[in-house]
């Protein structure tokens, strides 16, 4: 997964294909959930409800630690019913 992280090409591939995502250095590290992209065997994988809980480090709230995504997303806005 490092490789992957650290490949312009990977990086560049999954900017095309995920509008709007971010670098994962540009997250917010308050505890506000997120979405987090990573890669796994190639393929792009995603945690819609990740934040960052110091010591841990990325975390899913469903009880996933030890991620290490590459890139993120605000979760989106509710709609108004």
């Amino acid at each position: 997964m490092t490789e992957e992280k650290n490949d312009p090409a990977v990086t560049r591939a999954l900017e095309r294909r995920v509008g709007g995502c971010e670098p994962i250095e540009t997250a917010p590290k308050d505890g506000t959930p997120i979405i987090l992209l990573y890669f796994d065997a190639g393929r792009i994988c995603w945690v819609r409800d990740g934040k960052f809980v110091p010591p841990i480090g990325w975390y899913s709230i469903n009880g996933t630690g030890g991620l290490h995504p590459t890139h993120w997303m605000p979760l989106p806005k509710l709609p108004n019913v």
